[in-house]
Formats: C-alpha cells, sequence, structure tokens
C-alpha cells in the first residue's frame, strides 16, 4: 500500500510528462489536466481501499490513455456532423 509522500512523488515525477501524453489525443491543455487529475484521484481511491497496484506510473499511463479516448469519443458523439442539402439542389453522388 502506499504511503501518501509515495503518492505526492508520483505525482512531481510524472504529472507533466503524463498531461503532455493526454494532449496526444484531446486538445485543450485544460481537458488533459482533468484526465490526469482523475486518474490519479481513481489510483488513490484504489490503493486507499486496498487494492495492490503492482506498476503505478503503469497504471497511471493506462488510465490516462484509457480517459483521454473516452473524452475524445463522447465529445465526437455530441457534435456530430450532419450533411444537408438546400431544397431544390441536386444532391452529389456521394450523397446519394
Amino acid at each position: 500500500m502506499f504511503k501518501t509522500s509515495e503518492l505526492e512523488e508520483l505525482f512531481k515525477e510524472n504529472y507533466d510528462a503524463l498531461c503532455m501524453f493526454s494532449m496526444h489525443y484531446v486538445e485543450g491543455f485544460e481537458a488533459a489536466e482533468d484526465i490526469v487529475m482523475d486518474s490519479f484521484s481513481k489510483l488513490y481511491e484504489k490503493v486507499s481501499a486496498g487494492e495492490k497496484i503492482v506498476s503505478p506510473k503503469l497504471y497511471l499511463y493506462q488510465m490516462t490513455k484509457n480517459a483521454s479516448i473516452d473524452y475524445v469519443r463522447k465529445k465526437l458523439n455530441l457534435s456530430p456532423i450532419v450533411w444537408r442539402v438546400p431544397s431544390g439542389c441536386l444532391k452529389p453522388r456521394w450523397m446519394s
């Protein structure tokens, strides 16, 4: 189980790199920061609950990657591209 000081050290050593890693997936540093902070929070909850994490750094990277991909998926689903053809216009062949 982690000591608080170990978690703080893990945070200090990896926070910036994790934010940059997340930015490979998401646009905006604020979104990347939120994702990384959530990843650290989830790690802390799991460790506090007694779950053993063998490689916390690897675990953080995997959580950050998954959360970043989920963020992009949600963002894409909220603003789909809708193709509209004004009435009276002929549709291009690719829209038929």
